[in-house]
């Protein structure tokens, strides 16, 4: 059976399968976090300071040699980025993000801060401070000696094994407009229900944008 193209959104493409797993209750993928994430830098908040890091973005950041991160990095961030939040998953595979849980880091570069907001508190804590060495190398090369501290979000916690990615998604939007609103990162407060409708929203925002640009 062909696995057709739905939506081909910029740097995204989205498939038949993809959408198969919105209308169930599946796991998100890295294809369907990567395309909320692009929609929303490019549309919904642009030109805002904030910089959003896909899955697969996110993945080689954490597992590549400090001395490479550059490479990632440097095309894609400005001086305007003053928050980077990465969608953060528990593989430790370079070649597959994939991974079973999804978690989000965020990075207050005016204030050189980490915070980690994890829905399944302390799962994806190992990972989180990972990438955030990682990260403090590219960010404060002559700092290396002193290891970033990773603030654990206070967050909602999700009663299932499979929405750790909606909470991701749910997390990062609070988190921007906690940062708009010049709020902490330490609390992020989710409406549950949020979290019940955003599969579907998600779904609309495709088949709306499917109208627009067409499949391909």
């Amino acid at each position: 059976m062909t696995n057709k193209v739905v939506l081909s959104y910029h740097d995204t493409v989205l498939h038949q399968s993809d959408i198969a797993i919105l209308q169930g209750s599946d796991w998100l993928n890295d294809e369907i976090i990567a395309f909320y994430l692009e929609y929303l830098e490019r549309e919904v908040y642009p030109n805002k300071g904030m910089l959003f890091i896909s899955p697969q973005v996110t993945q080689c950041l954490k597992q590549v040699q400090k001395e490479d991160l550059k490479i990632f990095l440097d095309p894609i961030l400005s001086s305007s980025h003053h928050h980077i939040l990465f969608a953060l998953n528990d593989s430790d595979s370079l070649d597959k993000p994939g991974g079973s849980h999804w978690s989000l880091l965020i990075y207050n570069r005016t204030n050189d801060e980490y915070f980690h907001a994890d829905s399944f508190q302390g799962t994806n804590s190992r990972e989180a401070t990972k990438l955030a060495h990682n990260l403090h190398s590219y960010f404060n090369p002559a700092e290396t000696n002193q290891p970033p501290f990773v603030k654990q979000v206070i967050t909602a916690q999700q009663k299932n094994g499979y929405d750790c990615g909606l909470y991701l998604l749910a997390n990062l939007e609070m988190a921007v407009k906690a940062v708009q609103a010049g709020r902490r990162l330490d609390e992020l407060h989710i409406d549950q229900t949020l979290i019940k409708s955003k599969r579907a929203s998600i779904l609309s925002l495709i088949y709306l944008l499917q109208r627009k640009h067409g499949p391909k």
